[in-house]
């Protein structure tokens, strides 16, 4: 028996906070899924994340809802996030995408440093940081 803290996101936005829901091991995330959202949302386009506990950064579970709760038990993750797919990387400017990717696979609260992501020219540096746009909140700090 799992009990296990699990999320529905659609980009930034929670659309179902967290619960703990307790399932059998030996099923699959899709079950998960759809015991948790109740049916109410498509299962196209779902990204599976996990984690140990609110401070870790998210891990992508690379075969989805197709794979099994069994390596929660093995990993000792206990929080499942699921994404709902909204944005295409294709809609999110190139120039921001390595960003956006390196804090999208950080936890919560953890700093980084734009610096390297910066063009070197100061007027493109303003205007980058100016129009900067991530798929996720950040808080920016001089």
């Amino acid at each position: 028996m799992l009990y296990l803290v699990v999320t529905v996101t659609e980009g930034i936005k929670c659309i179902l906070p967290e619960r703990i829901i307790t399932i059998m091991e030996n099923t699959q995330f899709l079950e998960l899924y759809e015991i948790f959202t109740y049916g109410q949302f498509n299962n196209q386009d779902v990204v599976v994340y996990v984690r140990q506990n609110k401070v870790d950064k998210w891990v992508e579970v690379s075969d989805g809802l197709n794979s099994d709760l069994k390596i929660m038990e093995v990993l000792g993750y206990n929080h499942v996030k699921f994404s709902l797919f909204t944005e295409s990387k294709d809609d999110l400017n190139e120039q921001y995408q390595e960003l956006n990717d390196v804090i999208l696979q950080l936890g919560y609260y953890q700093y980084v440093d734009i610096y390297s992501y910066l063009p070197i020219d100061i007027m493109k540096r303003y205007r980058y940081i100016k129009n900067l746009q991530l798929t996720c909140s950040i808080g920016i700090y001089r």
